[in-house]
């Protein structure tokens, strides 16, 4: 299980500490313990509170019936993370700390397949959460979760709930609906990754959710949207990715009013600008914070429109966050366009822009983004090309502080960055291929953010050299997830690069746990990146057909030494003759019959493996 430190509660179990605390004023002047029995309970606990649940009970549990009865009879909430455990691991803390201590959850963090049907069977066991208050299931199936629902609705605290279901929703309305029966929800978000279109909920007259902040990370369009949020009248935030607009005429829509709702976030939309006046203006009346994205509308960049509808009709915006992309332009009828942004309304308001003109991933095409930049408290922040970057007179710097994923579009764009991102833990790098003279990059990079604070480390890159990534690790010695989207590698003898003094010393020191292989890959790659992380735990690919039956007894052979930690394997796009390959290689007669298995419903070509 994933080591968390834990926050203390605000329970009640506090309030009997501090009043023992505070009936005992002689413990204060009680001789120092010499002895780690002799440490109080209440000292104890505050040890708990900052250890995850299955390392206190492996730790305490068997030290003595003294601990065994604090750990047992102890009403400190429970925080369980299963994100990332072997089938092991689960079986030995399933009965003893999962199945006895229900009634202690209070928070609840899965992200496999297998053991989110183990720990919510059989399914009216759900109903001993009692104090459940935080519940995230990533990778959970549409089925399993339209089940689950129905159940959750009867947990009285379930407060904050996280979905993501991997695989196609049939009637996602169905879904909506249970959601907004769970009776004191205030925080949901949901993504479904395929979904089938169906006509929009009916709006909601006497039954209503207690949901404050939703988020959406599915397509919706226009109309279904109004209708979805008739179901949450006491809506504060709202965050949306992929709006798409209507084309029912405005006047057939219902005129809902959200007076609660201050927060809005659109990340991709193909709205007209028509569609969106009427969305604020007959919906929205009390925006305090509005952020979109929207693409190839020059409409969006007419600066006296949106003052026109600011002035009118947002009243209260305070923060106008925008990202808007044109695919050719007019350079000088363009600045003149950006000009009417430089006016007394938008810089009394400190709105200020910037722009860049990009090109393509093929270099088809040029385009140009336009958007806003301070004070927001952004945790994103891009870097575009060396030569895309034009800054307006008005453009400030951002709060670096505050930003902890950074993404480079242009390896030659850091020698021109004179930002730094102290707090930076995730790093991607996108472009089309390194050269020679790119292959060095830690030193510039650790110029603009602290490598060694990196967690997370994403390769995008067309044409790539392992050397690069080899060195890049070298200096980020505490990434725990490595992810390559990269098709072409430039090296041809995979013996030499793992007889490189460095490839072997980033072999033995970092702490890659989490794998993930986005483009078709071989066996001789597939080897080379297992030997480069020997500690890896879970493990996603693409095999290259004619590779798929080599390399597949190659990850889940019980003798192999790089995988040893291995338990997880997420296998992408796999023919239905591929299938038949994989039944046979782990049926429980054969070599590989330790592990379990999924296949996505309705056949998406996704397998999950598990052991």
């Amino acid at each position: 299980m994933k080591q968390t430190k834990r926050q203390r509660q605000n329970s009640s179990y506090a309030d009997d500490k501090q009043k023992k605390l505070k009936d005992d004023p002689d413990k204060s002047s009680r001789k120092s313990c010499t002895r780690f029995e002799d440490i109080p309970n209440e000292i104890i606990y505050e040890i708990f509170e900052f250890l995850d649940v299955y390392h206190m009970y492996t730790a305490f549990f068997n030290l003595n019936i003294r601990f065994q009865n604090l750990f047992a009879n102890s009403n400190l909430p429970i925080k369980i993370n299963l994100s990332l455990t072997s089938r092991s691991t689960f079986e030995h803390q399933y009965k003893p700390i999962i199945m006895l201590n229900k009634h202690r959850i209070s928070s609840l963090r899965l992200s496999n397949l297998f053991t989110i049907d183990m720990i919510f069977s059989p399914i009216r066991n759900v109903s001993k959460l009692i104090h459940l208050q935080t519940l995230h299931m990533n990778n959970i199936q549409s089925k399993c979760i339209e089940k689950l629902l129905k159940y959750l609705a009867s947990l009285p605290c379930l407060s904050s709930l996280i979905i993501i279901v991997v695989d196609c929703v049939e009637n996602k309305n169905k879904l909506y609906r249970r959601i907004f029966r769970l009776p004191v929800l205030k925080y949901c978000k949901i993504t479904m990754t395929k979904f089938v279109e169906s006509e929009p909920l009916s709006i909601a007259i006497n039954k209503y959710s207690s949901i404050e902040h939703l988020v959406i990370n599915n397509g919706c369009y226009l109309h279904e949207l109004i209708s979805l949020l008739s179901y949450v009248p006491q809506l504060r935030r709202l965050s949306l990715r992929d709006l798409y607009g209507t084309f029912i005429k405005q006047t057939e829509l219902h005129s809902i009013v959200f007076n609660y709702l201050t927060h809005i976030s659109i990340n991709k939309t193909n709205m007209t600008f028509d569609e969106f006046e009427l969305l604020i203006r007959n919906h929205f009346p009390q925006i305090q914070s509005l952020y979109f994205s929207r693409n190839f509308d020059d409409e969006f960049l007419n600066a006296n429109r949106w003052q026109r509808l600011i002035s009118s009709y947002m009243s209260q915006l305070r923060i106008f966050d925008c990202h808007c992309t044109i695919s050719a332009f007019n350079e000088r009828n363009f600045q003149d366009l950006l000009n009417h942004f430089n006016s007394p309304f938008w810089i009394e308001r400190q709105w200020f822009f910037t722009y860049h003109i990009r090109s393509t991933s093929m270099d088809r095409c040029n385009g140009m983004t336009i958007f806003s930049t301070n004070p927001y408290r952004r945790k994103y922040y891009t870097i575009y090309g060396e030569n895309g970057d034009k800054y307006w007179s008005h453009d400030q710097k951002i709060n670096l502080n505050t930003v902890h994923f950074v993404r480079i579009e242009d390896i030659k764009a850091i020698n021109d960055c004179n930002n730094y991102f102290p707090n930076a833990t995730e790093l991607t790098l996108i472009c089309k291929s390194i050269n020679e003279n790119q292959i060095h990059l830690s030193p510039i990079l650790n110029s603009i953010l602290p490598l060694k604070q990196l967690t997370k480390l994403v390769f995008d890159i067309y044409h790539y050299r392992f050397a690069t990534i080899i060195e890049l690790l070298y200096f980020t010695s505490n990434i725990h997830t490595l992810i390559l989207n990269c098709t072409s590698l430039c090296e041809s003898s995979f013996i030499f690069i793992q007889q490189h003094k460095t490839f072997q010393l980033v072999s033995k020191t970092n702490k890659i746990t989490n794998l993930m292989i986005l483009t078709e890959c071989t066996f001789e790659v597939t080897k080379l990146l297992v030997n480069l992380c020997p500690q890896l735990q879970h493990l996603t690919i693409n095999i290259k057909k004619n590779d798929f039956a080599p390399t597949l007894r190659f990850l889940l052979s019980k003798d192999n030494h790089c995988i040893r930690h291995l338990f997880s394997l997420y296998l992408q796009h796999v023919p239905e003759d591929q299938i038949l390959i994989l039944n046979e290689l782990i049926k429980p007669d054969k070599l590989f019959g330790h592990c379990f298995m999924k296949i996505s419903e309705g056949f998406s070509g996704n397998v999950y493996l598990w052991w």
